[in-house]
């Protein structure tokens, strides 16, 4: 059996004659493997690739793009891959918002500690304390920055590309 099926970051969305389906990926790989064959058996295309490739045609050249023609053993293998990626995401995120609790509990911690250098140093009381809430409020602004935007993540990213070439 064969299906067209367009991959998204969580989602799997089946094409067939009468329209189109999408399933969390999650949702499908906790299926036992009977009871999702019973699911997708009406989203299939055909037995033979020849049909999947003449309903594919009849897209668009921008929407086919973004198509996939899979053989059932391949759709498992793409359920597999999707669901680990949907759970690395989930993780990252996790991971986030932890260091961001983190550093929200410690802010005050860190006025005080500037508060106290810039004391030692010398300045009064009052500069003191509005250069240690700029230093505060400048490390969360750039925490933000760098954890939850796409620039944070290509930043990640190129820096756990650099660890791996260290570790080859």
């Amino acid at each position: 059996m064969y299906y067209v099926v367009n991959q998204q970051k969580d989602t799997l969305t089946f094409y067939f004659p009468d329209g189109t389906s999408d399933f969390l990926i999650e949702k499908l790989v906790r299926l036992s493997r009977p009871n999702l064959t019973k699911l997708i058996a009406p989203f299939s295309i055909g037995d033979h690739i020849e049909d999947a490739m003449a309903f594919k045609q009849e897209f668009s050249a921008y929407e086919a793009g973004d198509l996939q023609i899979v053989s059932k053993p391949e759709l498992m293998e793409m359920l597999k891959i999707g669901a680990c990626e949907v759970a690395q995401e989930r993780d990252r995120r996790e991971d986030t918002l932890t260091m961001t609790l983190g550093l929200v509990l410690a802010g005050p911690l860190l006025f005080f500690l500037d508060m106290v250098i810039f004391e030692s140093i010398g300045l009064n009381a009052v500069v003191s304390e509005i250069g240690a809430a700029a230093v505060v409020i400048f490390l969360f602004v750039a925490w933000i920055a760098v954890a939850w935007t796409a620039w944070g993540m290509k930043l990640e990213e190129k820096f756990e590309n650099a660890l791996s070439h260290l570790h080859k």
